[in-house]
């Protein structure tokens, strides 16, 4: 079947609203989304800040009445763009947080009430941050430092827990990963789904 006809036909049956949430650097895999989200019966709303946006081809989102995008202002502060976007988190089927690196208290704040799933890209740094740190005591200075601004004072590692327990799926760059994290026990197998998202570029053919 020809793509065209692909794009033609999906439209018969009711589409699936995803909502993908990235607001840090990962334009390169929402191109990804997009190219497998088109062959399938996904409405995609992409909730983004300039920075992300502004690396996506404009093209990509020609003859797709499938897929919007929402972009953070220039001025605006996270808090307040997560505010205004309740009405898009609220029609969602499904929301997808494609990165979450920082922002946790403000992610922690959409309203949810569909499936969440997040695409974790370091499974250290966000499930078992101790065990993040390489060679704790020559680098102790900055470990130390990181403490006392991001854990103590900025209460960083509680809001990441806090946002972390209410998600409901979590999906990681390869099988070996995936596996790895099922046997350090960090998150419950049943939380946890197979790999079948592009963590990669997808070039073209």
């Amino acid at each position: 079947m020809a793509k065209r006809d692909v794009l033609q036909t999906k439209y018969d049956k009711p589409l699936i609203h995803v909502v993908v949430v990235e607001l840090h650097h990962h334009s390169e895999l929402i191109r990804n989304l997009i190219k497998v989200f088109e062959y399938e019966n996904f409405k995609m709303s992409l909730i983004t800040v300039p920075e992300v946006l502004g690396k996506i081809d404009p093209d990509v989102f020609d003859g797709k009445n499938w897929l919007n995008a929402f972009c953070k202002d220039e001025n605006e502060a996270v808090k307040s763009f997560i505010e205004r976007m309740t009405p898009i988190f609220n029609s969602a089927d499904l929301i997808y947080f494609n990165t979450v690196r920082h922002f946790w208290k403000e992610m922690s704040d959409i309203p949810i009430k569909v499936p969440t799933i997040i695409r974790i890209h370091n499974a250290h740094a966000d499930l078992s941050p101790l065990s993040h740190f390489y060679q704790p005591v020559l680098k102790f200075p900055a470990i130390f430092s990181h403490l006392v601004r991001k854990v103590l004072i900025a209460g960083e590692w509680r809001k990441r827990e806090n946002f972390l327990k209410n998600i409901n799926y979590f999906m990681f760059p390869n099988q070996a990963i995936t596996e790895y994290v099922v046997n350090k026990n960090w998150i419950s197998s049943d939380r946890i789904l197979p790999p079948v998202m592009p963590f990669g570029f997808l070039g073209e053919p």
